[in-house]
């Protein structure tokens, strides 16, 4: 079917984002990449390089000897052809270092959250669907998390317990294991959670 001759004609996708675009430089909302590494005479409050690490002469060695040896990249997923010796060697490592029969590491913190949480959350590993309760500022990766798992989220507000404790006298079906995903810190706002009286 035509469309009618006297409908204007649909906007491009690339009018439509630089709508959008324009709208945020407006709103003074649009952002940019900023471009800090390296810069001498700046104190960085903002990155997860807490200890100085990422400009260490001895990591950065470290770090050049292994490319030598393995390459630059790992070339695919650990299953598939990506598992090299010295993530094995690093895994050990850390399990020898916290007394544990293993250890797992991830790429990323976001990683970390996102994939072991959605293993945990999963109904195979209970028998049945969990309930899931999340405080409605967790990180982003805890509710991608719960989205990978398949599992509705019911979210309490903020740091509150008394409205958590609600939520799963409604929700809690008798039998029904309950997970409760919170934050004791909360990175973007820096407020903490009250664990002890959480666990009671």
């Amino acid at each position: 079917m035509s469309p009618h001759p006297d409908a204007p004609p649909s906007p491009s996708l690339n009018a439509c984002c630089h709508k959008q675009l324009n709208a945020l430089g407006q709103a003074q909302l649009y952002r940019q990449l900023p471009n800090y590494g390296g810069q001498s005479g700046m104190v960085d409050f903002s990155s997860n390089d807490y200890l100085g690490l990422a400009h260490h002469p001895e990591v950065i060695a470290a770090g050049q000897t292994a490319a030598h040896e393995f390459g630059a990249g790992a070339t695919g997923s650990r299953l598939l052809s990506g598992n090299l010796s010295c993530f094995e060697a690093l895994e050990n490592q850390v399990a020898q270092f916290k007394g544990t029969q293993a250890a797992l590491v991830f790429s990323s913190g976001y990683q970390a959250n996102s994939t072991a949480l959605a293993a945990l959350l999963s109904s195979n590993v209970w028998g049945t669907a969990p309930l899931v309760l999340t405080d409605r500022l967790i990180h982003a990766s805890l509710h991608h998390a719960c989205q990978l798992a398949g599992v509705k989220q019911v979210r309490f507000a903020h740091n509150d317990l008394n409205h958590l404790e609600q939520c799963l006298k409604r929700h809690r079906k008798p039998g029904q294991p309950a997970l409760v995903i919170t934050e004791t810190v909360f990175g973007m706002d820096g407020d903490q959670l009250d664990v002890a009286a959480l666990a009671e």
